[in-house]
């Protein structure tokens, strides 16, 4: 029986896939050839020295796994093996994938931690600055352990005035994450001054809660200043790098939060001494002040301030007055002579006027009439209208003839033209 390529690739498929040693089975090896697809899913290669296989990682199962996956890390993955028929090649389908040669929480600690740094949730100028005197003071922590007891016991001893309020958490464990979230949330609302996150040394799978991306990056976002005391002083959690201050220990957190109160009360009355010195030493410098002035003259002898004052008005009022009789003098004078200018102007404008009469009176004079009358001359009119023309009279006209002395009336008999 001969078989097509189909049912031979199909054959292989349904012989693999029924096989139980391959449905999950784990192999070891470098990705190498990674490719994200954006329909979420992942291709790559895996291989050793020798030999490589092709794999994939369907978009379900990427999602799931929390490291990050680069070319040239060494693996072990876990999955089926089967059959691609229309490419004739078999390939692993991988379903987890966990790192080898370092441990995997481990790896996850420092893909996070570089992630959340080059967000800038580490930058040094977000951080809040801690109260120095504070009223009260949230501790989240296990209720029981060294841990809690010394940081009450510290605050209690360095700064007993503080209010001191416990926010019971798990601190270990697989809903550790979700309850350390709840009270931050609850205690970023209760109005504390300072809020320390406590707990004792472990592994890094005790401590693992503290390296929530979730817890870290609301940790980064909240609004009441946050001490982290995770550990022992070699320990390192993401939540010490996204808290305003790291503190190596409970203790030494407890000791960040507070100041000494017996240093506060040696400071308190070495300012109080300081005050009072500079206070007895300003009295002393005007008790001193107040002596001289007591030895002035005028203060002997007030009267003579106000001879002083006296001259002085008196200097001044005499200066006054002979500076409105200067001004008023010069003022006198500058009318009078702005008053001869007037009279002058007006006499010349007068004399001008006068001239100016005569000439045309002369004009008049010499224009009248009357001038030629005299001469011998006379003025010819008729119906009282003057006659400059023969051709204005008519034969039997009634003409008046006005002559020095008198008028004459005469009637045209004949004319003549010219």
């Amino acid at each position: 029986m001969a078989y097509t390529v189909t049912q031979l690739n199909n054959l292989i498929k349904d012989y693999l896939d029924v096989n139980p040693s391959l449905k999950k089975i784990q192999v070891i090896g470098e990705i190498s050839n990674l490719k994200k697809h954006y329909t979420g899913h992942w291709y790559l290669t895996l291989k050793d020295e020798n030999s490589r296989i092709n794999a994939i990682v369907f978009s379900t199962y990427a999602s799931r796994i929390k490291i990050k996956i680069e070319d040239g890390m060494k693996v072990v993955v876990t999955g089926s093996i089967s059959v691609y028929p229309q490419g004739g090649s078999y390939q692993i389908y991988i379903t987890d994938i966990d790192p080898i040669g370092v441990g995997a929480l481990y790896l996850q600690y420092e893909q996070l931690k570089k992630q959340l740094g080059e967000e800038g949730l580490f930058d040094p100028q977000t951080k809040k600055n801690i109260p120095t005197y504070p009223n009260n003071i949230g501790v989240i922590s296990a209720p029981q352990g060294a841990a809690v007891r010394d940081v009450i016991t510290t605050i209690r001893r360095r700064w007993p005035i503080a209010d001191i309020t416990l926010l019971s958490a798990l601190v270990q464990g697989a809903g550790a994450a979700p309850d350390v979230l709840d009270k931050l949330k609850k205690a970023d609302e209760m109005g504390f001054d300072t809020i320390i996150i406590a707990r004792g040394g472990g592994s890094i799978e005790d401590l693992w809660c503290f390296n929530d991306e979730n817890v870290a990056r609301f940790v980064a976002n909240m609004k009441t200043p946050t001490i982290s005391a995770i550990g022992h002083e070699t320990d390192f959690t993401i939540l010490d790098f996204v808290a305003d201050i790291r503190a190596a220990t409970p203790t030494a957190a407890a000791e960040i939060a507070t100041p000494n109160i017996y240093e506060v009360l040696v400071n308190v009355e070495s300012n109080a001494n300081r005050m009072k010195n500079k206070l007895i030493a300003k009295f002393d410098f005007y008790d001193e002040a107040i002596k001289r002035i007591k030895t002035r003259n005028w203060y002997t002898n007030p009267e003579m301030l106000y001879v002083n004052k006296h001259l002085q008005i008196n200097n001044l009022e005499q200066r006054l007055n002979e500076s409105t009789k200067i001004k008023f003098v010069d003022l006198h004078k500058r009318l009078e002579k702005n008053e001869l200018m007037m009279k002058n102007a007006l006499i010349s404008s007068q004399n001008k006027k006068k001239n100016d009469y005569f000439n045309l009176v002369l004009m008049l004079d010499a224009l009248s009439p009357l001038k030629v009358i005299n001469r011998g001359y006379g003025i010819v009119e008729k119906n009282g209208k003057t006659v400059n023309s023969v051709k204005q009279i008519e034969v039997n006209d009634e003409l008046r003839v006005r002559l020095k002395d008198g008028n004459l009336i005469t009637k045209i008999v004949s004319k003549e033209e010219e």
